[in-house]
């Protein structure tokens, strides 16, 4: 395929996640992006500036150029509701999270909620993001708004509840689904596909059996549409479940046997699963965000990590902003570390799930995910020096594993947002504060 004469070549430390679940290095690297916001190619500094001579550089000195972090799972609704202990996921949605939720009965609210939210992500480096709003059909048309013109690439979607809330969070069936499909005929596929919009069912537990089966109809009448709840994050939650449906064989089959379980279902959590269950949402192309942080404030559980790798079940990372207390994909990766008792993740490997294991689970690893030829360029550009600490030796040639996770490791448990200098989503800059 030919692409357009790159007009920019950003020169830098370039780290990129491969396919092949490696990650590449290129000390004295550079990136090569043209005007329509496309990566046109990747590699040694020499060799592109060679090859693209009349492209405007942009010289990053000593800063890393990486893909943008793919937050997998996060309620933009409770980014004022974060860091509230009450207890474990159903008595804390109950007395913290609802009254939060409430307060988007006036759009006002829910617009300074949303530009909170997308200049905490540009600031975090989070170019692109899985979204729950709430059950209110106008906040939910002012959050696209703000989300749409900041830039931010998102999949996004009103939520349907309509049970076991309170009342002014609950709609009915019918005005649901209408709103529904009101706001995903004006805002999926928006932007040449930079928003898409995804049918957004809370839990099983907020759902009726109508309203389950009337979201699989209109995911029939919509295939293109994405899905995304939430699945067996909490002991409790799956023991309810199964009394409240039990002619299903277990969660995940609550979502399933309304066709909700595809290529573009995300399911949060999915934490006490079975192994059928893993083997099942890998047949069926769907993914996972794992969301360590939330995890360990809720102490809803350990993510199996390793029966995920084994029945290779798509799997990315979700700061599930309010249980996880802060949009900042570094605290999320050595959450990710920290809470396993015995699995000891690489570096590298946490790195690949923040970028590519994340777009894959999305589905948007031929768009997004890493830095290569014919996707949009979404990357940001990291500052190592700024956390202050002795840096590991930088590599002149191609690095050994090992000196992959020596370079990589102090970002991801030292790293915040000092790191971040430049956010881009197809090559244009994400404003916020300070930058």
């Amino acid at each position: 395929m030919v692409y357009a004469q790159p007009s920019e070549l950003h020169l830098g430390r370039v780290v990129n996640p491969r396919t092949d679940g490696t990650v590449e290095w290129f000390t004295n690297g550079a990136l090569a992006i043209n005007d329509r916001g496309q990566i046109v190619a990747v590699g040694h500094r020499d060799d592109l500036q060679a090859q693209y001579g009349e492209a405007a550089c942009i010289d990053h000195g000593t800063g890393w150029i990486v893909p943008g972090f793919v937050d997998t799972h996060v309620h933009l609704s409770q980014i004022f509701g974060r860091a509230r202990v009450r207890g474990e996921l159903l008595r804390w949605l109950d007395d913290a999270i609802f009254p939060v939720e409430q307060a988007f009965g006036d759009p006002d609210h829910a617009e300074l909620a949303a530009r909170t939210f997308v200049l905490e992500c540009a600031r975090s480096g989070i170019t692109s993001a899985n979204i729950f709003l709430t059950s209110h059909p106008e906040a939910s048309e002012r959050c696209f708004k703000v989300v749409a013109d900041s830039g931010l690439r998102a999949i996004m979607g009103m939520v349907q509840m309509d049970q076991d809330a309170p009342a002014d969070l609950c709609l009915d069936v019918a005005s649901a689904i209408t709103a529904t499909t009101e706001l995903a005929a004006r805002w999926h596929g928006h932007d040449s596909d930079r928003i898409r919009y995804a049918l957004m069912p809370r839990f099983a537990l907020s759902c009726s059996k109508a309203m389950l089966q009337e979201l699989g109809r209109l995911q029939q009448q919509m295939p293109d549409l994405h899905m995304h709840t939430h699945v067996a994050e909490n002991e409790t939650e799956c023991k309810e479940v199964q009394a409240r449906f039990p002619e299903a064989p277990d969660y995940l089959s609550v979502y399933a046997d309304h066709g909700l379980v595809h290529k573009g279902t995300l399911l949060a959590h999915g934490i006490h699963l079975a192994d059928h269950n893993l083997k099942k949402i890998q047949t069926l192309g769907a993914g996972v965000s794992h969301c360590p942080s939330s995890n360990m404030f809720l102490k809803s559980g350990v993510f199996p990590v390793e029966r995920y790798l084994q029945f290779k079940t798509a799997f990315g990372f979700g700061t599930d902003v309010g249980a996880g207390p802060e949009l900042c994909p570094f605290a999320v990766m050595r959450s990710a570390y920290n809470i396993q008792p015995d699995y000891f993740w690489r570096p590298a490997d946490l790195f690949w799930r923040a970028t590519l294991g994340g777009a894959q689970a999305l589905g948007l690893d031929e768009t997004i995910g890493c830095l290569s030829a014919g996707k949009d360029a979404d990357f940001v550009v990291l500052q190592p020096d700024r956390l202050g600490v002795h840096a590991p030796s930088i590599p002149t040639g191609d690095p050994s594993p090992e000196e992959l996770d020596d370079l990589l490791s102090p970002l991801i448990f030292l790293g915040d947002d000092r790191l971040v200098e430049h956010v881009r989503v197809r090559g244009r800059e994400l404003a916020y504060p300070g930058g």
